[in-house]
């Protein structure tokens, strides 16, 4: 018993670390790269942080500080979807103010205060209107794995009946998805191009100065 009850725990940590990064990596990444103008290095650095942190506590604490905060104010899965999203709003805006700034400085590696700050500033929007899109993965992880079942009036009942074994087809998809989606954000990153670019130049800038040192000593 003990041992099955270690195994749960252990199942329920990875399902929902897992569904946070598949729902939260290709969101943040393109806020990072299309908005923020990080580097994909940058971006991918935050996003390997994030996910480190995740695995490390941080994405536990989330979900499992989202079940206590909707159990403190009432919310339940047969709650009204507009209530819990204002819910997920909320707390999830709430969680990024404090987690944003130590991602971006200490594991993202940005030393541009005036970019962290708009990272954090818009990463709190981010997480407030993605906030409902976090508490609908979370949910949807753990009902595609076995943990609990999804009985959000808004899960697709196609979902719902599916055996086990399509569950968690439908998970490795969505992960598979998700990591595509992100190199995808990634290879067409402004930012890259723009640094090689000015890189560029100075080698371009410093030819010309040696091609001019040489006449002059000519």
């Amino acid at each position: 018993m003990k041992l099955d009850g270690l195994y749960q725990k252990l199942k329920s940590y990875v399902v929902d670390n897992t569904s946070l990064l598949v729902e939260s990596t290709p969101v943040f990444a393109a806020f990072e790269t299309q908005i923020a103008n990080m580097t994909s290095n940058v971006s991918l650095n935050t996003r390997l942080g994030a996910a480190l942190l995740g695995f490390a506590g941080i994405g536990t604490a989330l979900a499992k500080g989202r079940d206590y905060s909707r159990k403190l104010f009432g919310i339940s899965e047969i709650s009204s979807e507009s209530n819990q999203f204002m819910h997920d709003t909320i707390y999830l805006a709430a969680f990024n103010l404090v987690a944003s700034p130590i991602l971006y400085r200490y594991i993202g590696g940005e030393t541009d205060l005036e970019k962290i700050a708009w990272g954090v500033l818009v990463s709190i929007l981010i997480g407030g209107l993605n906030g409902p899109a976090i508490g609908y993965a979370i949910d949807a992880g753990r009902d595609l794995a076995g943990l609990e079942e999804n009985k959000r009036m808004s899960y697709p009942k196609f979902i719902k009946r599916q055996n086990n074994l399509v569950k968690k087809s439908i998970a490795t998809l969505a992960i598979a998805g998700s990591l595509g989606l992100t190199a995808g954000l990634y290879s067409i990153n402004p930012n890259d191009n723009i640094n090689q670019k000015s890189s560029t130049e100075i080698l371009q800038s410093d030819f010309k100065e040696s091609q001019s040192l040489e006449k002059i000593i000519k």
